[in-house]
């Protein structure tokens, strides 16, 4: 009796776990399709939101563009609360006791998250560029990429094996706005780092004379086509080109860099052909004012 009665606990623990894990598994399963919900209204937004600037003729659509852009940006900001929550309790979860089908369910929802938070990230920056007001201040552009580079972008390349080679020649004292900048190195060398397969190079060259700036990034990845390059500045355009090793890519990168070049008066130009890297330059005048104020202020230094 004594024995049948242990068999019996036993068996009723065992039970119990079960129905605990099942529960479990339910719950994880009902957060996945919840992300996956999420996502697919995010893309369902976006996708409209594709169709609608490509269908955009000419400049009459400049305040419905705008109005557009602000709606985007708003539900951009409203989408970043719920996915944090769901990218905590995803990330709360993997670290219980879990099955390995239940580790996959929870990785691919901090996948999806990720993505998700990525995406509204760039949709905001792009906001942010086109309507920041401009600061201006002098730098010397040679220690600020540098630290830039060091800060932001080396960890990166260091994970893909990729080398950056910097070289600066000239004249590189200028004004502009650093913020600005930043999102351009940050998009340019990060897109070449992210299209370039590992163990290769990537050449940050900076050149500056009396009347101009210029910044050329290289990789040896694998080319931009000449269908690619007329649509490459256009929102949420997917390239042929993809990642090397799976990072994500939603064609606003280089829609930043166009308007944060323009923003600064500035020109971007690319050189590129399949098979043959690519080469990215944006080139910075120097207005004749602004360096007279500067000769003035050394003098009187």
């Amino acid at each position: 009796r004594e024995i049948r009665d242990a068999i019996r606990s036993f068996i009723l623990k065992l039970l119990k776990i079960y129905l605990s894990l099942s529960d479990h598994e339910y719950e994880l399963r009902s957060q996945y399709e919840k992300e996956r919900s999420l996502n697919k209204r995010l893309k369902g937004q976006l996708d409209q939101l594709k169709l609608r600037n490509d269908s955009e003729t000419n400049a009459t659509n400049w305040d419905d563009q705008n109005n557009e852009e602000h709606l985007i940006s708003s539900a951009a900001h409203e989408l970043r609360a719920p996915l944090n929550r769901h990218l905590g309790l995803a990330t709360l979860i993997q670290s219980t006791h879990l099955t390995e089908s239940q580790r996959e369910i929870v990785d691919l929802m901090i996948k999806v998250s990720n993505e998700g938070l990525y995406l509204i990230d760039d949709i905001l920056h792009a906001d942010s560029v086109v309507h920041k007001s401009i600061e201006h201040e002098w730098i010397d552009i040679g220690p600020f990429i540098n630290d830039h580079i060091g800060s932001f972008l080396a960890e990166q390349a260091r994970s893909k094996k990729i080398q950056l080679h910097v070289e600066f020649n000239g004249q590189l004292e200028m004004i502009t706005d650093t913020t600005l900048l930043k999102r351009i190195l940050d998009n340019i060398i990060s897109n070449a780092i992210k299209f370039s397969h590992p163990n290769t190079h990537v050449f940050i060259t900076v050149q500056g004379t009396e009347k101009s700036v210029s910044i050329a990034v290289r990789d040896q990845g694998p080319g931009i086509s000449n269908e690619d390059q007329l649509k490459m500045f256009k929102k949420f355009q997917k390239l042929s080109a993809r990642p090397t090793s799976g990072e994500s890519s939603n064609g606003l990168g280089l829609v930043i860099v166009k308007h944060a070049v323009e923003r600064l008066q500035g020109e971007i130009s690319v050189q590129s052909s399949l098979g043959n890297g690519t080469e990215f330059v944006v080139q910075f005048n120097k207005k004749e004012d602004v360096r007279r104020d500067r000769k003035l202020v050394m003098m009187s230094a």
